[in-house]
């Protein structure tokens, strides 16, 4: 998972769960306690705990061949339904036992 902190005020339609393209304004740095200017803290956890984000060993991936496409799409659309409808349901039993 991504965290990201010292943030003045999050981009317009972001929000839990949104998806977001490569280069997409997120947010906007701000500046928190005694600090020499506005920043943005980025930390990339593993397993819950903050790691290195530079050495982070990643896997290699190659692009789905172009004739494979279609199938993936449709699986993937699949994948991320089915942990939508997890993340709903987590969602609502958090919300039953907060009392």
């Amino acid at each position: 998972t991504t965290l990201y902190a010292h943030m003045s005020r999050i981009g317009k339609g972001i929000r839990a769960g949104a998806r977001v393209k490569q280069g997409q304004t997120i947010g906007y740095v701000g500046s928190s306690g005694m600090v020499t200017g506005p920043h943005l803290h980025y930390e990339y956890r593993k397993n819950g705990r903050p790691v290195n984000s530079r050495t982070v060993k990643l896997p290699d991936a190659k692009p789905v061949p172009a004739s494979e496409m279609a199938r993936f799409r449709q699986m993937a659309e699949q994948q991320v339904a089915q942990l939508d409808r997890l993340d709903r349901q987590h969602q609502q039993l958090a919300f039953a036992n907060e009392e």
